[in-house]
């Protein structure tokens, strides 16, 4: 009986296990349930404190999903519940609120799932974007670039090199080796020098595409989904995508505020693509470093990924993962703080993506779903032993996963804290399970170059690499072998610097020719080709008076023309069109516009040569160990001079731009008078080295009574239209004064008794300088119609003095100049075939 009672005690027991088993297998199974559905990625993350005022709300799942899956609500201290929109983009949801948040508040973001589960919750507070300038150092050293360019000398020969014609200003590539065994393509360059080009060579130097740009670009390249891409400085600073006419189908900057970094762009085979942008933080930089201030602004990298449609999917941001006392080199006690300095971006096999990070001498994996490091090679906080290497990177500009060997990547290491610092293409292959970086290749120049900025490293199909070492002395496009045999090597005619170097297998024929016009002291040039695989039989040449109206000039079978006879200060347009052997004729090219502007014998071709526009188009430079003050006062110029240095070179004024032709007479005047017996040496020469003086001049003594000091020369060197005029008045510690400073092309006076004296004249404007009112007088020998006309300096018409039909003889008109600007006018005067200029100077 007992046993049976126990038996009842046993089977409750049993039945109430059973229920409590079964209950807690069901919470298990629910909660298991809902916990398997996470969101992986989270923009912004929580705890973010640095978050735009219109940024988006990205999200994903570890499950398949669509919008319906999810809810999320959007609360703001400030804004309370916000409303937007949810939709799928790629493998992302994302949300757009219907307004901007509030300035500063605290937001709350929940995150559901269809069953109201929440699956994530996080906090983050708005703050406001602070204004990032370009890269900082980077910005610098381009600014003193462009702001010093190399010059290159005009010529009025045309250069055309297998028969494609460049300009004048062109950087040329030359070639210093050329082996068989050099990989297919074509280069992909830009350059830095006084003018920026976009530029593709063949092997040979010939260009196979060229633009003249108003802007710098860099970055230029082929995507694997056949667009190009470059970036754009100046006003834009922007990436521009270009078709495969060359033209800009689309313009690609960052999200939310950010300031467009242009170090490089990684665009995808459906149109996507990923780059950098910028935005400073303020941070008290004295709890960080000992002298740090306390208002710093540091400098935040964002790598951020777009879908083709432009919507933004990935917003990684460095301040989340990089520290900014591991920028050990940067100084961290000053105002902005340059810690990351982002320049390369490319995806590895695995579809994450590979980072460089210049200032901090690292490179990173940053997984594409998540967003989180995968791993740090270099650096303070490097993950890597390397092996078969001692020196590791530093101040790296370029890191790329090597196709179609997962785990091998090549790095362009500047070298910049080696010792001595050298720079070199580096391959490593990283074991990620025990974690070693082993040095499988690199190449080094037998000088062991340095660069110290810039540069990149391509493997190439072949195996080979294409190296670019940047500065001006040192080749910009070095192909190199697994062995390390140079198979190529060129660099640009001209001292520039080179962003990087590609190598791609291109070929394409744009719809229309490309157009470049370059003013001459006496001719239009046009300078046109139709670049890409077929070539046109001859060229038809429009002009006019405007850009909507041309007319056809002429047919040429040469890729440029020399345009003679144009009217004097007159707007003219020009296009071309190509025209091939079956007779079918290309679409027009660029429309392009020159104001005309010829000097005649007897005109100056100094600007401002009595320097009543104070220091306009005039230079100065002097030497380290003088001490000056220079003043552009009362119509001239005068130095003066506590230390003169060594010599007269010490200290220069100078004018560039001076066209002298060879063959020609030209007259070189200026007056003078110093502080007591001074040496000088007035000079017309080639402003770049050698300096070859073409007026052959050589010291003078200027004296305490001023006086007029004239030479006459005839231009025995090459065509030079980039000459320079330099007054060297260095040396000595006495004060000098320059002025009505003349050059011009010797007037020759031909006396002929059976010939009338002309009677077309157009008279100097007196007084000259005016203010506001001058006098101009001229003459016609006969009745005409007689056009007076007052331009800008740069060609703009101000005003129409005389338009119509006047009698012969002697003629006044006045100009009043009270409604403009100091400067340099220049009144035209054109009756019948007779035309004349003369420049006014209006001071107030």
């Amino acid at each position: 009986m007992g046993k049976v009672i126990i038996h009842k005690k046993n089977t409750c027991a049993l039945k109430f296990l059973s229920f409590i088993c079964v209950l807690f297998l069901s919470l298990t199974f629910l909660l298991w349930g809902n916990g398997s559905e996470k969101i992986i990625y989270v923009s912004p993350q929580t705890g973010d404190n640095f978050v735009s005022v219109n940024s988006k709300i990205l999200f994903r799942s570890n499950q398949n999903f669509s919008v319906e899956d999810y809810t999320i609500t959007v609360t703001g201290t400030k804004s309370g519940v916000i409303n937007g929109t949810l939709k799928k983009v790629k493998n992302t949801l994302v949300f757009t609120p219907s307004n901007n948040f509030h300035l500063p508040e605290e937001v709350t973001v929940k995150i559901h799932n269809r069953d109201a589960f929440l699956l994530k919750s996080i906090n983050f507070s708005t703050a406001k974007i602070l204004p990032a300038s370009y890269g900082i150092k980077d910005a610098e050293l381009l600014t003193d670039n462009a702001a010093n360019p190399p010059k290159n000398t005009k010529t009025d020969e045309i250069t055309v090199i297998n028969g494609v014609s460049v300009p004048s200003d062109f950087p040329f590539l030359k070639p210093e080796i050329i082996e068989t065994s050099v990989a297919d393509g074509k280069l992909f360059m830009t350059t830095l020098a006084e003018t920026p080009y976009l530029m593709i060579f063949k092997n040979d130097g010939t260009p196979y595409y060229y633009k003249r740009t108003e802007d710098y670009y860099r970055d230029f390249k082929l995507h694997n989904n056949g667009l190009l891409t470059a970036y754009r400085f100046g006003k834009a600073n922007h990436f521009e995508v270009f078709d495969s006419n060359f033209s800009v189908v689309k313009h690609l900057r960052a999200d939310d505020d950010l300031f467009t970094d242009g170090h490089e762009i990684y665009m995808f085979d459906d149109g996507g693509y990923i780059l950098y942008g910028l935005a400073n933080r303020e941070v008290d930089m004295s709890n960080i470093n000992n002298g740090g201030k306390s208002e710093a602004e540091v400098v935040d990298y964002y790598l951020q990924r777009f879908s083709a449609d432009d919507e933004l999917v990935f917003n990684w941001k460095s301040y989340e993962y990089i520290n900014v006392e591991d920028a050990i080199h940067e100084d961290l006690t000053a105002e902005i703080i340059d810690y990351v300095h982002a320049n390369s971006i490319d995806v590895d096999f695995d579809g994450n993506y590979i980072l460089s990070f210049r200032n901090q001498s690292m490179c990173i994996k940053v997984n594409s779903t998540t967003g989180e490091v995968m791993w740090r090679f270099g650096g303070v906080q490097n993950d890597f032993t390397l092996i078969d290497d001692t020196d590791g990177i530093s101040y790296q500009h370029d890191i790329k996963a090597v196709p179609g060997e997962p785990n091998h990547y090549t790095i362009f290491d500047n070298g910049t804290y080696h010792t001595p610092p050298y720079s070199r293409a580096i391959e490593y292959v990283f074991d990620t399970e025990n974690m070693t970086a082993t040095k499988v290749w690199e190449y080094r120049t037998e000088n062991e170059d340095y660069a110290h900025w810039m540069g990149n490293a391509q493997r190439l199909e072949n195996g080979n690499t294409m190296i670019n070492f940047v500065e001006p002395e040192l080749p910009k496009a070095v192909e190199v072998t697994k062995e390390g045999d140079v198979v190529y090597q060129a660099n640009y005619g001209v001292e520039s610097h080179a962003y990087r170097t590609f190598r791609f297998d291109w070929q394409t024929t744009p719809n229309a020719p490309y157009l470049v016009v370059e003013p001459l002291p006496d001719r239009t040039r046009l300078i046109f080709n139709h670049f890409g695989e077929r070539k046109p039989e001859k060229y038809k040449v429009y002009y006019g008076f405007s850009p909507y109206e041309l007319d056809e000039l002429q047919e040429v079978e040469t890729p440029y023309l020399d345009v003679f006879g144009l009217d004097n200060l007159t707007p003219y347009y020009f296009k071309i069109a190509s025209v091939y052997a079956d007779g079918s004729v290309s679409s027009y090219s660029n429309v392009e516009s020159v104001l005309t502007q010829f000097y005649e014998p007897g005109d100056n071709f100094i600007f401002n040569g009595d320097f009543s526009e104070g220091e306009s188009y005039w230079n100065v430079s002097h030497s380290s160990i003088t001490n000056v003050e220079y003043l552009f006062h009362e119509g001239n110029a005068t130095f003066y001079i506590f230390e003169g240095g060594a010599t007269t070179e010490d200290i220069i004024l100078y004018q560039t731009a001076i066209p002298l032709y060879k063959g020609r007479n030209y007259t070189f005047r200026f007056d003078a008078f110093a502080g007591g017996n001074k040496i000088i040496r007035p000079e017309i020469r080639m402003a770049d080295d050698p300096k070859t003086s073409y007026s052959k001049t050589s010291d003078i003594v200027v004296r305490s009574t001023p006086r007029t000091f004239e030479y006459q020369f005839t231009m025995d060197e090459d065509t030079d239209l980039e000459a320079e005029l330099a007054f060297e008045v260095g040396g000595s510690n006495i004060y000098i004064t320059i002025d009505n400073v003349y050059i011009s092309e010797t007037v020759t006076d031909v006396v002929d008794d059976n010939i009338a004296e002309p009677v077309f004249n157009l008279s100097q404007n007196y007084p000259n300088p005016f203010n506001p009112v001058t006098i101009i007088n001229y003459s016609i020998p006969n009745s005409d119609f007689v056009k007076v006309e007052v331009f800008n300096s740069i060609g703009e018409k101000i005003s129409t003095l005389v338009n119509g039909v006047q009698n012969a003889g002697n003629h006044t008109v006045q100009f009043n100049g009270k409604e403009l600007a100091s400067g340099v006018y220049l009144l035209k005067l054109k009756a019948g075939n007779f035309v004349s200029v003369k420049k006014m100077v209006l001071i107030k």
